[in-house]
């Protein structure tokens, strides 16, 4: 909650129209305190970093890592095997499972940016959609992160069927950051989600993250959040709140 606060002034009459100037030399005991708040000024200039745009290559691109194996038991048994990697600066995680849920409930799942967002990590965003043509779906979140400084950066996503002949047997997704502060390098990833049987669907979540204090605990929290929420929205649940 904001609380605005005014001040009351009073209007009185002047005796003379004379302006008196003041002038207030640096020195003596301000001088150590308008130094330490130029400093701090300084300072808080160079942390807010800067922007950038990220040209996001046109189509749907799929990752291609193999890094998790798919669950031994298979479609019978609801569960995912989750593995990160560090490659130099950039943090990669791969989920891979199967969901006691159809395809068509787990498609609608991964078209809500609120279950495939990492909201965990940011303060508030902002949902535009149709932001790109050619795709079945398309959205950009606007998000912000208010920790000791406030920054904002954008995710572009886009989504689609996978199509064998003329049915859907999956639905595909990429995204990538395309603007915003500085301290995220690289963000980027996929999803995709197969019909394993008439009842079950598998799934393939990728991420990768070269940010400012970022790991793989990270890009791995990412993609469990993930899971949850798809769970979640296809049982009709509530969504986890993060604080």
């Amino acid at each position: 909650m904001k609380l605005s606060m005014k001040r009351q002034t009073q209007t009185r009459r002047k005796t003379s129209p004379k302006a008196v100037r003041q002038e207030w030399p640096i020195t003596g005991p301000l001088s150590p305190l308008l130094g330490c708040l130029l400093f701090c000024v300084g300072l808080l200039s160079a942390c807010s970093g800067g922007v950038a745009s990220t040209v996001f290559a046109p189509g749907i691109e799929l990752s291609k890592l193999e890094l998790a194996a798919w669950p031994e038991a298979g479609p019978s048994t609801e569960g995912y095997v989750l593995e990160v990697s560090q490659d130099g600066e950039i943090s990669r995680a791969q989920l891979r499972g199967y969901v006691h849920q159809p395809l068509e409930r787990v498609m609608d799942a991964l078209a809500e940016p609120a279950v495939v967002s990492n909201r965990r990590r940011v303060s508030e965003y902002t949902v535009s959609d149709d932001v790109e043509t050619g795709y079945a779906r398309s959205f950009r979140t606007h998000n912000v992160v208010k920790q000791i400084i406030t920054v904002s950066f954008d995710v572009t996503w886009r989504q689609g069927p996978v199509m064998q002949g003329e049915d859907v047997v999956g639905w595909m997704a990429s995204f990538q950051k395309t603007d915003g502060t500085t301290y995220i390098d690289h963000l980027s990833g996929s999803m995709v989600a197969m019909r394993a049987n008439g009842e079950y669907t598998a799934i393939e979540l990728n991420t990768a993250i070269s940010a400012v204090q970022s790991n793989t605990d990270d890009a791995r929290q990412h993609l469990e959040d993930v899971w949850f929420n798809i769970l979640a929205h296809c049982q009709q649940q509530p969504l986890p709140v993060f604080d």
